[in-house]
């Protein structure tokens, strides 16, 4: 991941597993958009293409419907650990 896209992506995802790690339930998207500084559409459409690329499984019509998959905790402990 190298576009200011994917950026945001990753700190969706480092989200995610902060907060999965934390035993807290799952963001809304609103709350993930305000999470990494961006609208909730655009947190959506984030979300939509972490989804594609299958690193978190979306359920329609669920507030908190989303969560990680294995491939989305493994990219977002490498974006922390590279932070760190």
């Amino acid at each position: 991941m190298t576009d200011k896209g994917d950026a945001v992506r990753l700190a969706i995802l480092v989200e995610l597993l902060r907060r999965e790690e934390a035993g807290e339930l799952p963001p809304t998207h609103r709350e993930i958009g305000e999470a990494v500084g961006r609208s909730y559409t655009s947190a959506r459409w984030h979300l939509e293409q972490l989804e594609r690329k299958g690193h978190v499984t979306l359920w329609a019509e669920t507030a908190r419907g989303v969560m990680l998959t294995d491939a989305g905790r493994v990219a977002a402990r490498k974006r922390r650990t590279a932070a760190n």
